[in-house]
């Protein structure tokens, strides 16, 4: 984290476009203020929007990751507004408060109780 903290920007390259991870790196470099470089990967376009808070590349072009660094750097220069709007949107999307209350919605889509029931413990006869 305190690398991140004093980091000018986020690169996250993935080794191509089906690994799953580096989603808490991406939150963590949102509330930050970090702009992000990141793979166009699964679930990694849920979190990176291209000229809001960062910039996706493909893992197999090389070229165009020499190409979207500098753009993350000139983002990153002359957009506080985008870093605050990196800031806003992992505070609105990526916080615990928003995670419950996405969860609550799927439990209740799906007829789960958001309570347990208490548990009926048998009593025991009497000696």
């Amino acid at each position: 984290m305190n690398i991140l903290r004093y980091s000018a920007f986020t690169v996250l390259p993935l080794p191509n476009s089906s690994v799953p991870c580096g989603h808490v790196t991406l939150v963590c470099a949102m509330h930050l203020r970090k702009a992000i470089v990141a793979t166009d990967s699964l679930g990694i376009s849920d979190y990176v929007l291209p000229g809001v808070n960062g910039v996706l590349a493909s893992r197999r072009m090389r070229r165009a990751w020499r190409m979207k660094l500098p753009v993350c750097g000139q983002i990153r220069r002359r957009s506080l507004a985008s870093a605050k709007t990196a800031q806003r949107y992992g505070a609105e999307n990526c916080s615990e408060a928003r995670i419950r209350s996405d969860l609550a919605a799927v439990l209740t889509d799906w007829q789960i109780p958001l309570e347990p029931e208490p548990l009926q413990v048998a009593a025991t006869p009497a000696r």
